[in-house]
């Protein structure tokens, strides 16, 4: 597969001022926790931006939220370039698969998102606020029509966040972790969900749309 880099913009002129600022702020962060990790000032991130101190609290209370927004700023870059490649799945328990199967290759094509979300999710700390709202009505959806059972949801969405962003890591750090070992992870997550044991074998053991 060839490697792709996905870059944050702003996408449109007329965003506010402020908006445009908080996304400077993301970005220079991105870029940052990117190439180092976790281990940098916040006046890197002010001067990378080209902000004041001052200016930052004005968006962000406290480093732990500037990680959080640049996590979900990536992830959501990531899952804006994989949804259009899904749409055509019509089996929902296949397509809930291949996103997750999709997310822990992320390095594979995206190096940049996967090195940032595997620095920053960690220290996000774990509540519903922190799942994709696309993988949460999915889950929902599974559940209402029986494919998932309904008990202790919330708490397998923390089982399922864990043992992904594991994977995703393991497969970042070029650990011997092959495709067969993530598409068992994902087998696992799906019958955790309380899908039947065969069909979550075929919907994470099946082909892969290409990106």
């Amino acid at each position: 597969m060839g490697r792709t880099q996905l870059v944050m913009t702003d996408s449109s002129a007329r965003l506010p001022k402020s908006q445009k600022t908080r996304n400077r702020i993301i970005s220079a962060a991105r870029e940052i926790i990117a190439r180092k990790g976790t281990e940098f000032t916040l006046q890197e991130v002010t001067s990378a931006a080209d902000v004041a101190v001052g200016t930052f609290y004005l968006h962000f209370s406290t480093k732990q939220e500037l990680f959080r927004a640049v996590a979900l700023s990536a992830f959501g870059d990531w899952e804006e370039q994989l949804l259009p490649h899904l749409e055509n799945i019509n089996n929902l328990l296949v397509r809930q698969a291949c996103a997750l199967r999709f997310f822990a290759r992320m390095a594979d094509q995206f190096p940049q998102e996967a090195s940032i979300v595997k620095w920053a999710s960690p220290l996000l700390g774990v509540s519903s606020q922190g799942y994709s709202e696309k993988f949460k009505q999915d889950v929902a959806q599974l559940v209402a029509e029986g494919i998932f059972t309904a008990e202790n949801v919330e708490a397998k969405l923390i089982a399922a966040t864990a043992a992904m962003e594991r994977a995703l890591t393991m497969r970042s750090l070029n650990i011997a972790f092959d495709d067969n070992h993530i598409d068992d992870v994902v087998e696992a997550v799906l019958v955790m969900f309380g899908a039947d044991a065969q069909e979550a074998h075929h919907a994470a053991h099946c082909a892969l749309p290409q990106l």
